[in-house]
């Protein structure tokens, strides 16, 4: 019997004798300075990058096309990030090779087009992919929204049908956990009794309505960037100011990653983060204006005013000066 003064403790276990698959598991979580994350696509067999990486980047990006009259560069030397969360814009005028810069990240352009430079995904260069490679990448990793929706629309087949075929491609979903989210999904981008309208093809849809059906199925997937290029061009300017509010609720509900191309600095203004403004062609970046305005916005705020006309002003500026770049196309440089 030990002294009465003496106090009795529990054993302490002999942390050094911890060995089998619980210790190496510790061991190996406590040399991670981030979590682990899994990847799809052609990434799958490679480490996750920091968090502090950007979700996108580009590093000094050049896009030229082959044409009758000779090579056209359309992009110069672009470096851009867009990180995690974040909504960036794209604007200046027609022609100065913003939408071919959306497009060459997901490698949507014609064969006649030629990319250098580097498109980094997760802090991995998605140029050098193989088109089998690629095909992996769209969808799970970074979808893309057209002004037409009918770019990524079946005509032939249900809205619903083709929100489920992508959750059952990529997500791997029994067909009724897909019905479930594609009726989730129709309701979050603001179709009114999806449970009918899922059964109806697209024509039975007004534009504004198709806009609203393409981003529930670029969004079905989760991609880690939404691409969206002038997606409310073609629309009304009613419809477009209800799609804008709808994007941004949609955006606070998810926290979607996106990358938004648009003619309009308004728009710009009142969805971005940050704006960048690209010269005429050969588009260069000429300046990131950063939105420091809180949402949300109001288009009568002084501040959001100046910010506009300011951004404006550089788009004056710039236009015209890429106007010899522009002659003798001959039509083999789709630059938008």
């Amino acid at each position: 019997m030990p002294p009465s003064s003496a106090v009795l403790r529990p054993p302490v276990p002999n942390l050094t004798r911890r060995t089998g698959r619980m210790a190496r598991r510790e061991t190996t979580r406590a040399r991670l300075p981030f979590p682990r994350r899994t990847l799809s696509g052609p990434f799958s067999n490679l480490n996750p990058a920091p968090a502090m990486t950007p979700l996108l980047q580009l590093e000094d990006l050049h896009i030229t096309f082959a044409t009758p009259a000779g090579q056209v560069q359309a992009v110069r030397g672009v470096d851009l990030e867009l990180h995690a969360g974040e909504t960036l814009a794209i604007v200046g005028e027609s022609g100065c090779g913003k939408s071919v810069l959306c497009r060459s990240i997901l490698r949507l352009l014609p064969d006649n087009a030629r990319i250098s430079g580097r498109i980094l995904l997760e802090g991995r260069d998605i140029v050098p992919c193989s088109e089998r490679q690629m095909r992996a990448v769209r969808g799970p990793q970074a979808a893309m929204l057209f002004q037409d929706p009918m770019a990524s629309l079946n005509p032939t087949l249900p809205v619903g049908d083709q929100i489920m075929e992508a959750l059952r491609r990529h997500r791997r979903m029994r067909p009724e956990q897909a019905r479930q989210r594609a009726l989730e999904l129709l309701e979050l981008v603001g179709i009114d009794d999806p449970e009918a309208r899922m059964r109806l093809q697209p024509h039975y849809f007004s534009g504004g309505m198709r806009q609203r059906v393409a981003i529930a199925r670029a969004l079905a997937n989760r991609p880690d960037v939404l691409l969206m290029d002038e997606p409310f061009g073609a629309l009304d300017a009613h419809t477009r100011i209800l799609l804008q509010r709808e994007l941004l609720r949609i955006w606070q509900h998810h926290k979607t990653t996106i990358l938004f191309v648009t003619h309009g600095v308004d728009e710009a203004v009142y969805l971005a983060d940050r704006v960048v403004v690209m010269s005429a062609r050969p588009g260069t970046v000429r300046a990131v204006v950063p939105v420091d305005i809180p949402r949300p916005r109001h288009r009568g705020d002084p501040e959001y005013a100046r910010l506009t006309a300011s951004i404006l002003e550089m788009l004056d500026t710039s236009a015209g000066t890429g106007r010899d770049e522009r002659k003798n196309d001959a039509g083999g440089c789709p630059c938008r």
